[in-house]
């Protein structure tokens, strides 16, 4: 990961990370055709993602190659929100459902709920009562044989994405934009519909939520996922913290070279995580299904294995892990509280201090020109060495 020489490729300048990360876009892309044992047609539906989502990888890298830096972490993060969705469509079992009650209306919905005689309270898993509305978490869809055996578990939020009307728009545009024979007032019912299922599922704090909500990640892990997807969001959204990460305007020589190997080291990185991820996550899928199988599982597993231990320092949510910087970082951080150096003081050496008690980082790019470089601070006398000599 150290820089090389001024203008060299991509694959020049991070052969192992370029190696895993295309191997990962290939299995990705792959997963459709390895799908065996008796697949139903929402299993080849799902499959089929995997594979779109290696295209806006590959096309990360493609970008990436070409020096379009701010493009392709703009493409990483469209990658990051599918890969979350997928997690959800594949692995969730859980969903959050309102229903505008009174106290006696709840009161009434609660004593049923704990009889369990009703219908509407079979699958719900949890049931409270806040700002005038019974809140209730219900489990996901069960297709159950003809004998009452539950053979199959569909993801809640597939009828979400099937359902969302994406190009309909908002109520108060109905009026203008109704075509012939069609009902404006029905759209805006449509409309008002597709708006909540957006918010309470599709929006990025309804996917940290429902991925919360599933235990498939932990609260700090959705600190860390919201970390990459405000990062990455600064590209989206063409802000000046974007574009001052792509033209730093540093005066030592070498600047903009070294700039350039950190972009390209980071769209990597990001190329590889997600797709680590959603590999796992597909995996994870199958070994729920008696009836499903993976005819490239071996392989798959290894690229998984290989590709996590080469990007283990880039420390994505559930890959990796903080590394000597890190700790370095948390040390000074305890020595500062508040931001003012307490000398009397006893803060933990970097050496003393428990890998899960490490704080987050806040800027991943930030964070890997770090990594390849030293530091020190003088009034702790704490330092870090370039992971790469």
């Amino acid at each position: 990961m150290k820089p090389t020489t001024a203008g060299a490729s991509l694959s020049d300048e991070h052969p192992a990370l370029i190696e895993v990360a295309l191997a990962v876009i290939r299995q990705l892309a792959g997963v459709p055709q390895s799908l065996a044992g008796s697949p139903w047609q929402h299993h080849h539906e799902y499959a089929k993602r995997a594979a779109h989502l290696s295209e806006h990888l590959g096309a990360a890298i493609a970008l990436a190659t070409s020096r379009r830096y701010a493009s392709a972490l703009a493409v990483a993060r469209i990658a990051l929100e599918q890969g979350c969705v997928d997690e959800l469509l594949l692995l969730a079992d859980r969903y959050r459902e309102t229903i505008p009650a009174d106290v006696a209306a709840y009161r009434q919905l609660e004593a049923e709920w704990q009889r369990g005689e009703a219908d509407w309270a079979e699958s719900v898993v949890e049931l409270k009562y806040a700002n005038s509305a019974a809140r209730l978490v219900r489990k996901g869809h069960s297709v159950r044989s003809q004998d009452g055996i539950i053979v199959e578990h569909v993801s809640p939020y597939e009828p979400v994405l099937d359902e969302h009307k994406a190009l309909l728009g908002p109520p108060r545009v109905q009026d203008e934009l109704a075509g012939p024979f069609s009902d404006p007032e029905q759209l805006k019912k449509w409309a008002r519909r597709s708006q909540v299922a957006y918010h309470q599922y599709l929006s990025w704090s309804g996917i940290l939520d429902n991925l919360q909500l599933n235990e498939l990640v932990t609260a700090r892990q959705t600190l860390e996922l919201d970390t990459h997807y405000r990062f990455l969001s600064t590209f989206v959204h063409a802000t000046t913290a974007g574009y001052r990460a792509l033209d730093p305007q540093r005066g030592f020589p070498g600047a903009q070279y070294l700039r350039d190997h950190l972009l390209g080291e980071l769209a990597l990185l990001y190329v590889s995580a997600i797709g680590v991820t959603e590999l796992k996550s597909f995996i994870a899928y199958v070994d729920a299904r008696g009836h499903l199988e993976m005819t490239t599982r071996a392989e798959v597993e290894q690229v998984v294995s290989t590709a996590g231990e080469v990007i283990s320092y880039f420390w994505f949510p559930r890959l990796g892990s903080p590394v000597p910087y890190d700790f370095f970082t948390e040390a000074n951080r305890r020595a500062y509280p508040n931001g003012q150096f307490e000398r009397d003081m006893r803060a933990p050496r970097p050496d003393e201090i428990p890998a899960a008690e490490v704080s987050y980082y806040a800027n991943p790019l930030g964070r890997l020109e770090q990594l390849h470089l030293a530091g020190a601070e003088v009034s702790t006398g704490y330092s870090h060495v370039p992971m790469w000599p």
